[in-house]
């Protein structure tokens, strides 16, 4: 300001909402405070803000009174040449295809009961998990203890191309986010991926979806 310098700000998630996901007592913490203040210090002050979804764009200006005249949304997007559209020939029936973090706010663990649930009733799904993340022993443990070892198969870390493959040949992606307040505004990019690449999405029924 002093310089007389413009600044556009790009807001893609809060960083403290995401820590209160996975470690509940941080909420109302001083530096959940003190971070939460300074973002919204910067996001006031700049002459342009971006944001990821509609959502993150009201979180900011019922916080921090942030005015929509210059807020914009830049949500997120990919170049759909950059990704093979799924061919139905390849498509193997029954399977349910992730590929991302594997934190405990994304809720692979409620789509691994899910499947016990469906396999009591006779059907039989198989689940493909990329990625690696912090809950990956306790999903695979989960995995065990529900019966489902020949069903869901942890693929750990791939290149992008071999990630993308597991995709392509499952039936459906599944993003199975918990309503974590984080989850709530903020979109993740593996959903566009999924479209882009023709697949047919189960998302949950939260506001950013």
């Amino acid at each position: 300001r002093r310089l007389g310098i413009p600044f556009f700000y790009e807001m893609r998630g809060l960083w403290e909402l995401t820590r209160v996901s996975r470690m509940p007592d941080f909420e109302g913490s001083e530096a959940y405070k003190q971070g939460l203040a300074l973002e919204g210090f910067v996001a006031r002050s700049a002459d342009r803000l971006y944001v990821i979804s509609d959502e993150l764009g009201r979180y900011a200006v019922e916080h921090w009174g942030v005015s929509p005249t210059r807020m914009a949304l830049l949500p997120n997007c990919v170049d759909p040449e950059h990704f093979a559209l799924a061919d139905s020939t390849l498509v193997e029936p029954n399977t349910i295809g992730y590929a991302g973090s594997l934190l405990d706010y994304e809720g692979l663990d409620v789509l691994i009961r899910a499947l016990a649930l469906l396999k009591v009733q006779g059907i039989v799904l198989n689940l493909r998990i990329v990625g690696e993340g912090e809950v990956r022993g306790a999903l695979e443990a989960l995995t065990r203890t529900q019966g489902l070892t020949s069903q869901v198969h942890f693929f750990g870390r791939l290149a992008p191309e071999l990630a993308r493959d597991v995709i392509l040949r499952s039936s459906v992606v599944c993003l199975p986010r918990k309503p974590f307040e984080v989850c709530q505004i903020v979109t993740p990019i593996k959903l566009v991926e999924a479209l882009a690449m023709g697949k047919p999405v189960i998302v949950p029924n939260l506001p950013v979806f």
